[in-house]
């Protein structure tokens, strides 16, 4: 992602071995600040680019439609990047996928100086630079959490942040000058981090038990900041507890299920789920990742500043990774796990540098035209459909591309035809995916609903019992058409098909969605179509 920025900076860490150690050292810290800020430029230029080349995706859809109503918490997650979507709309008076995904760039740029700030603190600062140059070049952080409508994106930000405070408190002497404020900092940071992602859970968690792990953070913890800082941000946490409560828990229910619904030990699914994280970090990442991390773990409390990052790390990662042995997980909940191997790899290459750095300068190069090329197939395909063409159509099930597909398409189709009508006053998709587009595209002035097994969000929305007796519209993929359409004769009077809306990419056939009039809507007791 950052090529030419990474080549200079190269250049100029392998420039020095003539200066003299100190002179050399302070021109290597200098150099590394300067190529650090480059890098958070020139990524976050491209990050514009692409995230004004192709439309906001399933999860974005979901996110921004839910944003126009502001809850102290959702179904699906905390609250605090709805809030942050609600409120970017209200300023800018636009959900273009553009403006929509401005914020998230910048968080992804901060999070990068985080990355660099915190490896500078323990291992130096041309660590730090190894370490954001290659948590820019991880394909998820680089494609997914550097832009991308998704609560990761901040989760990740909050995480850097806390664990540098915190590493601030441990290992730098002037901050006990200010331990009080130190320790607020981090509770605010803990618990702004619990209102965008549970997942912010495992840094207190890792904290804790490298904070029990040696005689010194021992005694820290019989100190009053560290309870200061938890019950802060409990005090952060409390509007999604109470949302919970009064809703009959059913955001925590919702991701209790999804380790729990899949029933059956297997060990394939470990395997297929350590493989999906490495796809996700780039098999040239994920394996000198887990390298430094298993070199970590292996010196153990012996090497403090590892071990800190070592606990901070396993939490998710074996966590995740574990429960897949017994449910279906997905690849990207370990990756705040990964975040904090990035120092470890930073370290580590740092050292390498000085024995053979042109071996190393030509991997990282690699690596990151790799990465380049990576994101332009990627970024090419979502966008022209470069790869399939026109077998688009005949590959959209398992094309994941067209999930950033625009669909603008469907609402135009369905205002110029008149399919809503006072007798026909709502639409609806058979997945949380289809219905989150819907409302996307149509939500401002269609009531959406959600004919699924678990409506998510939507059973909040509307109440679908207010239409009985009406007609509705829904749209489906040609699949989902295939496995739900028994339920949905069950749901209605009768279904009347119609013309279908064929999307298009460059002006090709991308993905056919099919279009039906349930008539005399009469429940949703029965539903049980795909989530």
């Amino acid at each position: 992602m950052s090529l030419l920025v990474s080549k200079g900076a190269l250049q100029t860490f392998g420039s020095t071995g003539a200066n003299t150690r100190s002179s050399t050292t302070a021109l290597q810290s200098l150099n590394a600040t300067h190529a650090v800020i480059a890098l958070i430029a020139v990524a976050a230029i491209l990050h514009v680019v692409a995230a004004g080349a192709v439309g906001l995706g399933n999860d974005e859809s979901y996110t921004v439609a839910n944003a126009r109503i502001i809850s102290l918490s959702y179904v699906d997650y905390p609250p605090l990047h709805v809030w942050l979507v609600g409120v970017w709309a209200s300023i800018t008076h636009s959900e273009a996928p553009l403006v929509m995904r401005l914020p998230f760039i910048a968080f992804f740029a901060g999070s990068t100086w985080l990355m660099y700030a915190l490896t500078a603190l323990l291992f130096g600062q041309r660590s730090g630079f190894w370490a954001a140059l290659t948590f820019n070049i991880a394909p998820v952080y680089a494609i997914a959490h550097s832009s991308w409508v998704l609560p990761d994106g901040p989760l990740t930000f909050f995480m850097l942040a806390g664990a540098f405070l915190i590493a601030r408190q441990v290992w730098n002497a002037d901050s006990y000058r200010y331990e009080f404020a130190n320790w607020i900092g981090i509770g605010l940071l803990t618990g702004i981090g619990l209102l965008t992602k549970y997942h912010e859970a495992f840094l207190v968690a890792g904290t804790f038990a490298f904070l029990l792990s040696f005689r010194a953070g021992r005694r820290l913890l019989y100190t009053p900041g560290p309870w200061l800082a938890v019950v802060i941000a409990f005090v952060i946490f409390l509007p999604v507890l109470y949302w919970n409560a009064t809703h009959g828990w059913v955001g925590l229910f919702f991701q209790s299920a999804r380790l729990t619904k899949h029933t059956g030990p297997s060990a394939t699914r470990v395997i297929a789920n350590v493989g999906e994280q490495a796809a996700y970090l780039s098999p040239w990442l994920f394996v000198p990742l887990a390298l430094v991390l298993y070199q970590a773990l292996r010196q153990g409390p012996r090497s403090q500043k590892t071990w800190y990052l070592a606990m901070l790390a396993c939490g998710p990662i074996l966590f995740f990774t574990g429960a897949s042995f017994f449910a279906k997980g997905l690849p990207h909940w370990s990756m705040p796990g990964w975040l904090f191997a990035f120092p470890l790899l930073g370290y580590r290459l740092s050292n390498w540098e000085q024995l053979r750095s042109r071996t190393v300068h030509r991997l990282v190069s690699v690596s990151i035209m790799l990465t380049v090329f990576l994101l332009a197939a990627f970024i090419g395909e979502t966008r022209y459909g470069w790869i399939t063409g026109n077998a688009t159509m005949r590959s959209a099930e398992h094309n994941p591309t067209l999930d950033l597909l625009d669909w603008r398409d469907v609402g135009v189709a369905i205002q110029e035809r008149h399919l809503i009508d006072p007798s026909t006053p709502a639409i609806a998709g058979t997945s949380w995916m289809t219905a989150g587009k819907l409302n996307y595209v149509l939500g401002r002035n269609v009531p959406v609903l959600c004919l699924c097994a678990d409506p998510q969000q939507f059973r909040f929305l509307h109440d679908p019992g207010t239409f009985a007796g009406q007609n509705v519209i829904v749209v489906q993929t040609p699949w989902q058409y295939a496995h739900d359409a028994a339920v949905l004769r069950k749901s209605f009077g009768s279904l009347e098909l119609l013309p279908p809306v064929i999307l298009e990419r460059h002006g090709n056939p991308a993905l056919k969605l099919i279009i039906l009039r349930g008539k005399r809507f009469e429940t949703v007791a029965r539903q049980g179509a795909q989530t």
